[in-house]
């Protein structure tokens, strides 16, 4: 994006090469928004049609769980997966991924209980997962 519509072409460019070898496409793109933006960010990542389809996209709950909605729908009819954040390894994250809810659950552990809901039912996984950070201390094994 930096780059513009010139970044954007080799991006395509680089999905399209990806399929050719058999290569997954895993999109880090980490969105997150509400309503008809997140519907388009859906559609660009999680929609066969799209030029920049991908058999995966990270994105972000941290505007609430339920703004992730039209991913998931998407992700579902194109069988595509949505890795959500939960608990990154970046510091300046743990301000709001590790804060604590009413019910006493950090954010994050909201999060994953969340995704384990989307994933109820589903045989042998569901096509929604979680980012953890790799280079967190023991904070990623106590969720």
């Amino acid at each position: 994006e930096r780059f513009g519509s010139r970044g954007i072409a080799v991006l395509e460019k680089a999905v399209l090469e990806a399929r050719a070898a058999g290569a997954l496409v895993l999109m880090d793109a980490k969105r997150g928004d509400i309503g008809s933006t997140m519907g388009a960010y859906a559609a660009t990542y999680l929609d066969k049609d799209s030029p920049l389809f991908s058999d995966a996209v990270t994105v972000s709950p941290y505007l609430g769980f339920g703004s992730l909605r039209p991913a998931l729908d998407a992700a579902a009819v194109s069988g595509s997966g949505v890795f959500v954040l939960a608990l990154t390894s970046n510091p300046e994250g743990a301000e709001v991924q590790r804060a604590t809810a009413a019910d006493g659950r950090s954010l994050a552990q909201l999060m994953l209980d969340h995704m384990a809901a989307e994933n109820e039912g589903a045989s042998p996984l569901g096509s929604v997962g979680a980012v953890v950070g790799a280079t967190l201390d023991d904070a990623g094994v106590n969720l």
